[in-house]
């Protein structure tokens, strides 16, 4: 090899060497340039906040009163000044914000919070559920009472389980409502949680006697078998007077056989008695002849609550004649005095025979309500003796009673018969006791005819 050549091969190769390597390395420092003000300009953007989503947050988007229940996090917090409390913003733009604004305002009377409660539990939305959620957390028992009541109703999947929490929780005014609630959904599921609670010995027995007022209104079949049941087996005279109440509350054609065995068996006290005969005063359908046996009997305490009963009983019978000889034979003056207030209330009467008694009567409430009856029979059936009578001598007694009586009762009894017999002598006597009168009541009373 000739001298020099090896050194111009490795010359040459060098060259042809960094020749074939210069694309890649400018390829390199290209892709190196733009890295790195790709990474500068991110490190100068400003970045969003990194958030957590809180526990129970899952639950918020189909079932919101859960999440608020798992996590207390997610409630409004109220303000320690009264008026109106912040609510979230998604519910401050939709349409239901009015009603959640009136909810949670603390400034406003109950009864507007009660009314806008019922509504939002009416429509039923996760919005309006979540708001309810928060007000029973926040609220005062009364309002609290009024939301678990309207929530039974709810459409909303999550409104059972909120009543069912505020019924074992520890406000009784707010479990109350709850059990009302539940007797106006009906249901079986919610006769089967009222029965359970009115047996459930642990309970209040403000929320037992509750139960079973609320069973009373359930139309299930199970009903009437859970407060018969209640009475055979429950020891406590109070919850017995308020099961014997819920029973009197259903169609008599369902309940008069209870009746009937239970006036008639000798275990129950004569308290108890006249607790059941006073209960059908708000039965469906007509006991009336059921009562009117019980007005002779023997003992004078279910005369009494026979009397009482009759004299809101929904009768549709003549029932004149029978009262008129049961007030005949009534030594006592208070059951004579029911007596006359549920003879007041027929629609056809002997009127000599109201006038007999009414002249004869000589206890002074008995005589007022004698005269009550009195003045009914003028404008149902007027006739000159009986008006005579009335205008010559139960106007000036009875104007002299509202005027100087020595009770509310009797003054407000006296305008009331004035009222009823609509003479023309009763409406200058009650012209005259407007006029005279330092009672306020009496003087409204008065008043009352004048506007119908």
């Amino acid at each position: 090899m000739l001298p020099g050549l090896d050194e111009s091969k490795t010359f040459c190769q060098d060259r042809i060497v960094k020749a074939s390597l210069r694309p890649a390395i400018g390829f390199l420092v290209v892709l190196a340039t733009v890295g790195a003000i790709v990474l500068l300009v991110t490190r100068s953007s400003p970045q969003p906040p990194r958030t957590t989503k809180p526990a129970g947050a899952e639950l918020a988007s189909n079932h919101p009163s859960e999440a608020v229940l798992a996590n207390p996090s997610l409630r409004t917090t109220p303000t320690k000044t009264s008026g109106p409390r912040q609510i979230p913003q998604q519910q401050a733009n939709s349409t239901n914000a009015p009603l959640i604004s009136r909810l949670l305002d603390t400034s406003l009377a109950l009864k507007a919070r009660r009314q806008a409660a019922r509504e939002l539990a009416r429509i039923g939305s996760d919005e309006a559920i979540s708001a309810l959620t928060n007000a029973l957390a926040q609220g005062p028992p009364y309002l609290k009472a009024a939301i678990a009541e309207a929530l039974a109703e709810s459409p909303h999947p999550a409104a059972k389980d909120l009543v069912l929490g505020v019924l074992n929780g520890s406000d009784e005014t707010a479990a109350r409502g709850a059990i009302r609630g539940l007797g106006l959904r009906g249901d079986a599921a919610s006769a089967q949680v009222l029965e359970q609670t009115l047996f459930d010995p642990d309970k209040p027995e403000s929320l037992r006697t509750e139960a079973a007022l609320a069973i009373g209104d359930i139309r299930q079949p199970s009903a009437m078998d859970t407060l018969t049941r209640a009475i055979n087996e429950l020891q406590d005279d109070t919850i017995a007077e308020n099961v014997l109440h819920a029973v009197g509350k259903r169609p008599f054609t369902e309940t008069e056989g209870f009746f009937r065995a239970y006036l008639e068996s000798p275990s129950p006290s004569p308290e108890l008695k006249a607790a059941a005969l006073e209960s059908l005063n708000s039965a469906e359908g007509d006991p009336s002849k059921f009562l009117l046996g019980y007005t002779r009997d023997t003992d004078p305490q279910l005369r009494a609550a026979a009397a009482w009963a009759l004299v809101g009983a929904d009768s549709t019978q003549d029932l004149a004649p029978q009262l008129i000889e049961s007030i005949k034979s009534e030594p006592e003056a208070e059951i004579r005095a029911r007596l006359y207030q549920a003879l007041a209330n027929q629609n056809t009467v002997d009127t000599a025979a109201v006038l007999d008694l009414a002249q004869k009567e000589s206890d002074p409430s008995a005589r007022l309500a004698g005269l009550n009856a009195l003045a009914a029979a003028c404008r149902s059936h007027p006739n000159p003796e009986l008006s005579a009578y009335f205008n010559q001598n139960a106007v000036p007694e009875l104007t002299k009673d509202a005027l100087n009586g020595g009770d509310s009762q009797t003054r407000l009894g006296s305008v009331i018969a004035l009222r009823r017999a609509g003479t023309s002598e009763a409406d200058a006597a009650l012209a005259q006791i407007a006029a005279q009168s330092n009672d306020p009541r009496v003087v409204e009373a008065t008043r009352i005819r004048a506007r119908r």
